[in-house]
């Protein structure tokens, strides 16, 4: 996971035109609806949503292997962390359609970081993640979150 203000987007590997796309995506994000907005179809869309941050004991780590996560929360903060594909027992096997497995829950991760205002995740494909977290335990709060989906292909054909 790469994570950091909206500046690392110049430092990310690969295609640098499909890098600052996402960095004006990002400034648009206010302006976007709830729901799903293609950007570039085929390329880049963006799911943007509210919710309320849930007990990490509780969250199933998730993977994609033909999109990169680029994860940031419009409202409050949410903890996000990543784990080993090794260290994981699979829950919901990947599905090819959907870009999207599931492994089971409770395990240990191997990096993590507090997503607030400002701030991106930008997750490869391939690594297991897992957000949407409280920060604090116990604390739920109200958030607003975005997810700028990169397809691979477009930016290099292995980037890992």
């Amino acid at each position: 996971m790469y994570f950091g203000n909206y500046s690392i987007l110049s430092s990310l590997p690969g295609e640098k035109k499909i890098w600052e796309k996402t960095g004006e995506v990002l400034e648009l994000l206010p302006t976007l609806p709830l729901g799903r907005t293609d950007i570039i179809p085929g390329v880049m869309y963006v799911n943007k949503e509210e919710y309320s941050s849930k007990d990490p004991a509780l969250l199933r780590p998730e993977v994609h292997h033909r999109f990169i996560d680029v994860q940031t929360v419009l409202q409050n903060m949410e903890l996000v962390r990543c784990y080993l594909p090794k260290d994981l027992a699979v829950d919901t096997p990947y599905d090819e359609a959907k870009d999207l497995g599931f492994y089971k829950a409770g395990a240990v991760a191997c990096q993590s970081g507090i997503l607030d205002p400002g701030h991106i995740a930008v997750i490869p494909p391939y690594e297991a993640h897992a957000s949407q977290m409280w920060v604090f335990e116990g604390e739920t709060l109200p958030i607003v979150k975005a997810v700028i989906k990169v397809a691979v292909n477009s930016v290099m054909e292995n980037w890992v």
